[in-house]
């Protein structure tokens, strides 16, 4: 009861903040911050068959929270004029060259797709694909393995987004055909739910984004959201080995997966899960992308494969660990730990105030150049920090390091070496 009580203080302090610094209470901070103290008051209350947590897992959690408010209304003002060519010839061309790096491994995989069902049959593939050591065939390989999942998703995820806002903002629709078709055959090649949530949820923000909403435009928007859902379905009921019912995969794959994270960071905290062979590594689990090239360097010249602290941690997180339920029923699930899991193990307390620190003033800045640029790169940003923090409920996006490629691509089409270099 006394969880529940600072619950509502936490939510209210956090609404006081998100009114007085943006003069409204909708924005794309208080979005992911309300989600995330949704599923924290499911959690607390009790309504599911979920352990609850604990208060120490409670006061973590809720200074993680705490801090991104805070970050998100720390910002003061940013400099940005309003763009008069919203997409000018050189983001057009930084666009193109990213989905032309895409398209032909996207090509490679579609074909590697069609030969193998021809061959093995779709439960052939499905046991081929379903770990990464199989996976790794499907790219000839580990080395182009690593390419098409490291720079290849980083360009279709970074290219996606921005042509999903060039698209709201000009209703410019060949670049977004062609990103949705790149991110979809990624998806349909390892069967994965991930790129579907992330099309659902990318498409979901900037509708919220741009006030200015026709019906029709509505009407195309709901049925991609349709078709988004429909895929993320299907591929699960698939990888469940038509098992389940659609309810019961909607429940466990939708449902439970909102709550897995944050239970299982809770149970972290409280040392009932321990994760052997994770521990304190200098911040290169949070950053992972500052071990990339050594580890890769290095195993090239040996000549076999040298693990990072991130690497290894993303086979070891993997691992299925056991939740029991309070009803006495237990399962096991390999979804990962969220975010704040990389933070607490390289930082303790400090990092789980920090980092959600650091990107509450980051996404509060990008949203604020959006209020005022009205570009599409800005949005784009927008809808990439949202998108970093939806999907931390469920796997740290930033142990993978497609994500900061992502980062990296959405920071070559906005700035001009020029700019960088005064």
């Amino acid at each position: 009861m006394f969880s529940i009580v600072l619950w509502f203080i936490i939510i209210a302090v956090g609404a006081t903040l998100y009114i007085w610094r943006f003069r409204r209470l909708v924005t794309p901070m208080s979005f992911v911050f309300t989600l995330w103290m949704s599923l924290f008051f499911i959690l607390l209350s009790g309504i599911t068959v979920f352990p609850r947590l604990s208060f120490l897992s409670f006061s973590m959690i809720s200074l993680a929270l705490l801090s991104f408010v805070i970050g998100s209304v720390s910002v003061s003002s940013v400099n940005v004029a309003m763009s008069r060519d919203i997409f000018t010839k050189v983001e057009r061309s930084k666009l193109f060259l990213l989905i032309v790096l895409s398209t032909p491994l996207i090509l490679y995989s579609v074909y590697f797709l069609v030969s193998k069902l021809l061959s093995i049959g779709l439960e052939g593939y499905l046991m081929e694909t379903k770990w990464g050591g199989e996976q790794i065939n499907i790219f000839s390989g580990s080395l182009g393995y690593s390419i098409v999942t490291v720079f290849l998703k980083g360009f279709i995820y970074a290219s996606f987004f921005y042509s999903l806002s060039v698209y709201f903002l000009l209703k410019e629709k060949k670049y977004l055909y062609i990103s949705t078709f790149l991110i979809l055959s990624y998806s349909i090649v390892l069967f994965s739910r991930v790129e579907m949530l992330v099309c659902f949820f990318s498409v979901f923000v900037a509708l919220f984004l741009v006030k200015e909403v026709t019906i029709k435009l509505f009407f195309k928007v709901f049925l991609f959201l349709v078709v988004a859902i429909s895929f993320m379905v299907f591929f699960s009921y698939i990888r469940s080995g038509n098992t389940l019912s659609l309810g019961e995969v909607f429940l466990k794959y939708l449902v439970y997966y909102h709550l897995y994270g944050i239970t299982i960071f809770g149970l972290v905290v409280d040392s009932k899960i321990v994760v052997e062979g994770i521990d304190t590594s200098y911040g290169l689990l949070t950053l992972p992308i500052l071990s990339f090239f050594p580890e890769h360097i290095i195993s090239f010249v040996q000549g076999e494969r040298f693990l990072s602290p991130a690497t290894e941690a993303r086979g070891l997180m993997q691992q299925e660990v056991l939740i029991t339920f309070t009803d006495g029923t237990y399962i096991k699930t390999n979804a990962f730990f969220t975010s704040l899991y990389l933070f607490y193990k390289d930082f303790g307390v400090l990092g789980v105030m920090l980092f959600p620190l650091l990107y509450g003033y980051f996404f509060s800045r990008s949203y604020l150049e959006w209020l005022k640029s009205k570009s599409p790169i800005d949005m784009a940003f927008v809808i990439f920090w949202s998108y970093t923090g939806y999907t931390a409920l469920f796997f740290p996006p930033q142990i993978a390091e497609f994500y900061w490629f992502c980062f990296l691509s959405l920071l070559f089409i906005k700035y001009r070496f020029k700019r960088i270099v005064k």
